[in-house]
């Protein structure tokens, strides 16, 4: 009987240590890409089923955008590139828009002019960016055929 419970014992204890093995590998570390796929999963979801939530589905999917938006977002804020910015302003604005929280009447009341601001200083990043690539580019390919030229 007494080797019994110790057996038991053993096997309980290799099941839970086999257990805790089991949980420790399966965590993964959650990326700045896997941010953006799941955001973007998350719109794409809210724009395919919005018609059937109700005042509870939104209260939830509230807590889902705002953990999006603010708590994952200040996490890779670092990380994101001004695109990148640019998309996550883009799915959140997407979700507000369905939820009902933006209307024709209040953008056109100005109301998010302060998001339009941020959005267009972003893509104005961007552009600079493309501008100065864009010039660095030429003036390798200048200095290579001037290069080739002198040889």
């Amino acid at each position: 009987m007494l080797q019994i419970k110790v057996l038991e014992k053993k096997t309980n204890f290799l099941l839970l240590f086999i257990s805790v093995l089991t949980l420790l590998s399966c965590e993964t570390n959650y990326t700045k890409d896997d941010y953006l796929k799941d955001y973007e999963r998350f719109v794409v979801d809210i724009k395919r089923d919005w018609r059937e939530f109700n005042e509870s589905d939104w209260l939830t999917k509230d807590k889902i955008n705002d953990d999006f938006y603010n708590s994952k977002y200040n996490k890779f804020q670092g990380e994101l590139s001004s695109s990148e910015k640019v998309r996550v302003q883009r799915f959140n604005f997407v979700f507000r828009f369905y939820k009902g929280d933006i209307t024709i009447k209040s953008l056109i009341a100005g109301e998010y002019n302060n998001l339009f601001k941020d959005l267009a200083i972003e893509v104005n990043d961007i552009i600079r960016e493309l501008r100065i690539g864009f010039n660095d580019l030429e003036n390798e390919r200048t200095t290579i055929l001037i290069d080739k030229l002198l040889e």
